[in-house]
């Protein structure tokens, strides 16, 4: 059996009882909405569509049975019931399925313009809702659509979206900063209107009066005299010491005193005596019993420091040995080839014996010699 959706328009869905051809009219049916899909036996059904309408087609199938189905495209409902939306109005769209349980299907809706801002949301009743967001005078004439995926068959239904046209002010601007600073001043805001249909009624600028304060009569600040200076931070060595001054006489209108009320410079020009840092150690023997030592040295050269310039203590190195080198003892048998044909290697090892601590054996403890020569069965030289 051959079905198809068609949109806003029931849609019915025959069987025949024995052997023939079934005739599909198409024709008249929206383009990129009507869908042809098969069911138990069909010979062929094709999608072919010319200048927005489509041609009949023909298929065949065979059924025991007689059976009618209606299928109702589903509903689509304004939240407010209006036929016209301001601009600037989210609108809210629900649709619903009209038709039983056994044939309802999947709601998913669609628009006949790209990037439109909108939240889809599905409800408890099993419909589907459309917020259309901060809708434009952009939008009027857009087409939007809701179509019901069937089992057995696709509808859809459609509106066209309408927004009022009347040229509409925008929202005030914030108001201006006030023209005085102080005593009475004047300040205003604007804003603007979307010119489609008219003139919009109104003003343009609004004016208002501000008082921020009263005006004041400044006086500045002024510096009393620098007190003496301190002591320097630091006994020798280059230190620092520092001296002060008020800024009074300034009114909430008035300037501060220019310049800083602290005044820093630096006094002790020369350096105390100082140790630098200690040299590394260093040992007299490189094996037994030595005695190791490091130094530091004064600045500046010319000063006196406190302390020993050097320093000394016992240092142990390893015992002094005297080499005994050992013997290498005979080599051991050879191990197994690393492989079982084709050539490969065999090692064989011998031990040293009896150095001592720094003693050892000339020469190597590993021999290693090829094996097998000959090549694996049927691989060639």
């Amino acid at each position: 059996m051959c079905i198809k959706a068609v949109a806003g328009r029931l849609v019915d869905y025959v069987a025949s009882v024995q052997t023939s051809s079934v005739i599909v009219r198409k024709s008249n049916c929206q383009e990129n909405f009507w869908k042809v899909y098969c069911r138990q036996t069909c010979n062929e059904c094709v999608d072919q569509t010319t200048g927005g309408h489509v041609r009949d087609e023909t298929a065949t199938s065979t059924t025991t049975t007689t059976a009618t189905r209606t299928h109702y495209p589903p509903e689509i409902t304004s939240y407010t019931d209006k036929q016209v939306f301001s601009a600037g109005e989210t609108v809210t769209l629900t649709c619903r399925s009209k038709n039983t349980r056994d044939t309802r299907g999947a709601l998913s809706w669609h628009s006949s313009r790209n990037g439109v801002r909108n939240i889809t949301r599905e409800a408890s009743d099993g419909s589907i809702q459309l917020d259309i967001l901060q809708i434009s005078t952009e939008y009027d004439g857009m087409s939007v659509t809701c179509v019901e995926k069937g089992k057995i068959a696709d509808t859809l239904s459609s509106i066209t979206i309408r927004v009022d046209m009347s040229s509409v002010w925008g929202q005030w601007e914030t108001w201006s900063a006030c023209s005085a600073t102080c005593g009475d001043g004047s300040r205003s805001r604007r804003r603007s209107c979307s010119v489609t249909r008219g003139a919009c009624q109104g003003e343009a600028t609004q004016t208002d009066t501000c008082n921020i304060t009263a005006c004041c009569v400044p006086q500045h600040g002024r510096w009393s005299d620098w007190s003496s200076w301190s002591s320097c931070s630091v006994s020798c060595g280059q230190g620092t010491r520092t001296r002060s001054r008020t800024c009074s006489g300034q009114n909430v209108c008035g300037r501060p005193c220019e310049g800083n009320n602290v005044a820093k410079e630096y006094c002790n020009p020369s350096k105390c005596p100082a140790w630098g840092s200690w040299s590394s150690w260093t040992c007299s023997v490189t094996c037994g019993t030595g005695t190791m030592s490091r130094t530091r040295t004064c600045t500046p050269p010319s000063a006196t420091c406190s302390g020993d310039a050097s320093d000394q203590q016992e240092c142990q190195r390893p015992a002094c040995c005297v080499p005994t080198h050992g013997q290498w003892n005979d080599w051991g048998s050879w191990s197994s080839c690393s492989v079982s044909c084709g050539e490969g290697t065999r090692t064989r090892l011998r031990t040293c014996s009896e150095p001592n601590a720094c003693g050892h054996c000339e020469g190597n403890n590993v021999t290693e010699e090829y094996c097998n020569d000959y090549v694996c069965p049927g691989k060639c030289r």
